[in-house]
């Protein structure tokens, strides 16, 4: 979130619960957290970026209703 304001910082397809180890991975590896989808760069739409799940054994998309799916936003 990077302590923005911006209310489509905080819909689903932009945030992934992560635990304390895994955030603080993801803080200090930022280009592996880049490469994996766990971080989205501000000019990239996050439904678009497919994200790494499953401990690193699937591919998914976030939706706008807090699930994975396999295709950008659930098609």
């Amino acid at each position: 979130m990077g302590g923005s304001r911006a209310p489509e910082r905080h819909e689903p397809q932009n945030l992934l619960f992560l635990c304390v180890t895994c955030h603080q991975s993801v803080e200090s590896r930022r280009a592996e957290a880049l490469a994996a989808g766990w971080l989205v760069l501000s000019c990239s739409d996050p439904a678009q970026v497919p994200v790494l799940v499953e401990h690193g054994s699937r591919w998914a998309y976030l939706t706008s209703d807090g699930r994975y799916s396999d295709t950008p936003d659930g098609e």
